[in-house]
């Protein structure tokens, strides 16, 4: 059920031939992103008294991810853990908008600025990155942090949920400093990248993560079914676990897609499929309900 806003060894993903896609575009939303569609980027504004902007899509798709057979339950509303953070010397308080409780957590040490010929976001306010929350995602900025919650985790039809920015860009790379709370398995995250909106709604484009247990993979959401190019994979230079800060960069040149974690390059995969487009952030949860991931850090860099 998608939305669109202002914002080891464990599952194998089905196979190309297999398809499994879920379309229903919120009226009120979709009417609200259609003027980005037809018009160019520098023609649009946010709107205030929507108190959303235009420009800044969120949705959530489901992924293929093959599994045993489960038996279809009711799940119970559960509150979100306490997220787990690194050392840090000041608190924060967290509150969960859909139970009202607050939470008081330990910050992160900052991470050192990036040089960067294009720019560098620490959270320090909403203005590319407006917070949302609906059935499936919650999405808060606190204390230069961008924290992103999967509720409900599924086996069999898992959700990858995602959050663009309005900048379109061809040639580039983008990167994020990113660190999982309590997870297991195949529950994901990492980059989403030249991503595009048809005249129909939906969103298609890159999907570069990491999983909990430590892989990798490169997949294309085409807007009915996900297309794997490079199948989970396990890599050392992936920090497996929960509390675990990861460095995750997309490049892309020309038709050049460069995969890296923590400086190291992970892999190199020739794709023409999107050309340019939209990047942001996904997270989708396969086994920890209410599975979070705190971002501290992007950089932006065009490139040649």
């Amino acid at each position: 059920m998608p939305e669109i806003s202002n914002l080891s060894s464990a599952l194998p993903e089905f196979d190309l031939d297999s398809t499994h896609s879920v379309e229903t575009i919120v009226a009120q939303l979709t009417e609200i992103a259609l003027p980005f569609i037809q018009s160019t980027p520098t023609q649009l504004t946010p709107t205030i008294t929507l108190q959303v902007n235009p420009l800044m899509l969120l949705e959530t798709r489901p992924s293929t991810t093959e599994a045993p057979e489960v038996t279809p339950t009711t799940p119970s509303p559960i509150e979100p853990a306490l997220p787990i953070l690194p050392t840090g010397t000041s608190t924060i308080e967290w509150i969960n908008t859909a139970t009202e409780e607050l939470y008081t957590i330990e910050t992160s040490t900052p991470v050192p600025p990036i040089d960067s010929s294009g720019w560098i976001d620490s959270f320090d306010q909403n203005a590319r990155w407006p917070v949302y929350t609906d059935e499936h995602i919650q999405m808060q900025i606190l204390n230069s942090q961008l924290i992103i919650t999967a509720f409900t985790a599924n086996r069999a039809n898992p959700y990858d949920g995602w959050l663009l920015t309005d900048q379109n860009a061809s040639n580039f790379s983008f990167s994020i400093n990113a660190t999982p709370q309590e997870c297991s398995g195949l529950d994901r995250f990492g980059i989403m990248a030249r991503a595009n909106q048809g005249v129909n709604g939906v969103i298609k484009g890159y999907l570069f993560g990491i999983s909990c247990n430590g892989e990798y993979s490169l997949r294309i959401w085409d807007g009915q079914k996900i297309v794997m190019l490079i199948g989970w994979t396990q890599h050392s230079s992936i920090n497996k676990g929960p509390g675990q800060m990861n460095q995750l960069e997309f490049r892309a040149e020309g038709n050049t897609l460069s995969l890296f974690a923590n400086g190291t390059l992970l892999d190199v995969f020739e794709d023409d499929t999107f050309s340019e487009g939209l990047f942001g952030f996904f997270t989708g949860a396969v086994m920890t309900n209410d599975f979070s991931v705190i971002i501290d850090q992007v950089e932006f860099k065009e490139l040649p």
